[in-house]
């Protein structure tokens, strides 16, 4: 009997060797789609563009940089219009703990609608914990994370904070069967694959390494490094989930009062993968509307644009168009992230304070009226 083999390679980079009698038209064709798109990415981290305004999603140690409980959602649809093209939607959120009051800050103490991004804080020491959940699809492949870090803060400097972070995790990968058409609906060989292949889970540890002030930016992080085998019961993947390494650095310079512009570069490495770059630059308005343009080298374009709106809510949009050595059809990529902030509207500690001194105030007057205490 003549074998025909399908590689599938999922963002999770699982790689999977079919025996079989007949072609699986649909699973053929979701599999070239696959192969190519890991030629592409070659890594098997999912792959965002807003990272520089949530460096958290790939550093367990970028939390906490502000006063503020921070929570971002973000869907990503690539290749748009593509069968099985992938997706991927994600949940963040981290905030300092410890002593009183710790973390939470003043924040839009004015309520306005389009408010300013608050800074980063330096100078003292802070203790950080976050999670984050991510859900990865392309063709009738799933990837499910989960994920919680703690990462501590401390001045390095006066004008300076470093910071290290850890993040444990699960993952879990599967088959959408309700996804996968066959020629043959009784094809025992694939029953029986697909009943082996229900399922697989993994466990995971990121790290992390943050450098910091209100202007400049540097992280550096490792994921996936238990660089754990992928094996599903009887099948053989011949693959392992790789090590990859994450940096990310931006400096914002001041151009005029309400403007400035913020380069930063992202480079991505991973173990059997070439290493691949970003370069871009945005341009913020006031501090709280802002545009920028990318490039990711060798494979795409990015524009974004975002705004900080309704008192607590941030949006994120960027577009992605792939070169032509890379691009599938005329099919762009869109991504979305809305961010949530949390903080004190009100600063109740100065307001009792200086209910007190009015209250001293008022106590001298009624002792002696004559007396000037202006």
């Amino acid at each position: 009997m003549k074998r025909i083999f399908t590689q599938v390679q999922l963002v999770s980079s699982v790689k999977i060797q079919l025996k079989m009698k007949k072609v699986i038209k649909n699973l053929s064709f979701i599999g070239m789609t696959l192969i190519l798109a890991s030629q592409i990415f070659a890594q098997q981290e999912s792959q965002f563009a807003n990272y520089i305004h949530n460096p958290y999603i790939f550093n367990p140690a970028a939390g906490g940089m502000m006063d503020l409980i921070q929570v971002d959602l973000g869907y990503r649809n690539q290749f748009t219009g593509t069968d099985g093209n992938p997706s991927t939607v994600y949940l963040s959120g981290h905030a300092q703990v410890g002593s009183k009051n710790q973390g939470i800050g003043e924040f839009n103490l004015n309520k306005d609608n389009v408010y300013q991004t608050p800074e980063r804080t330096i100078g003292s020491l802070k203790h950080i914990v976050g999670g984050k959940f991510s859900r990865d699809g392309i063709g009738p492949f799933q990837k499910t994370s989960l994920y919680g870090s703690y990462a501590v803060h401390m001045p390095l400097v006066k004008s300076l904070n470093i910071g290290v972070g850890l993040s444990a995790g699960w993952s879990n990968f599967q088959i959408d069967q309700n996804k996968i058409i066959l020629h043959d609906d009784n094809d025992q060989i694939y029953n029986q694959f697909s009943t082996n292949l229900s399922k697989q889970n993994n466990l995971d540890i990121q790290t992390g390494l943050v450098l910091y002030n209100d202007k400049f930016f540097f992280g550096l992080s490792g994921t996936q490094l238990l660089n754990s085998t992928v094996n599903i019961e009887q099948i053989e993947t011949g693959n392992t989930l790789n090590r990859h390494l994450f940096l990310i650095s931006s400096y914002r310079f001041g151009i005029t009062d309400k403007m400035d512009l913020e380069p930063f570069v992202f480079i991505k490495a991973a173990q059997k993968s070439p290493t691949s770059f970003d370069l871009g630059v945005r341009m913020k308005y006031n501090k709280s509307i802002w545009g920028g343009i990318q490039y990711r080298r060798g494979n795409a374009f990015v524009i974004s644009a975002g705004l900080n709106v309704l008192k607590n809510f941030n949006v994120s949009y960027a577009f992605e168009y792939g070169t032509k050595s890379t691009r599938i059809g005329n099919a762009g990529s869109h991504e979305l992230q809305l961010g949530f902030l949390i903080g004190k509207n009100r600063n109740v500690d100065k307001e009792i304070k200086e209910s007190k001194k009015e209250k001293n105030k008022e106590k001298v007057i009624e002792k002696d009226p004559e007396l000037d205490v202006e």
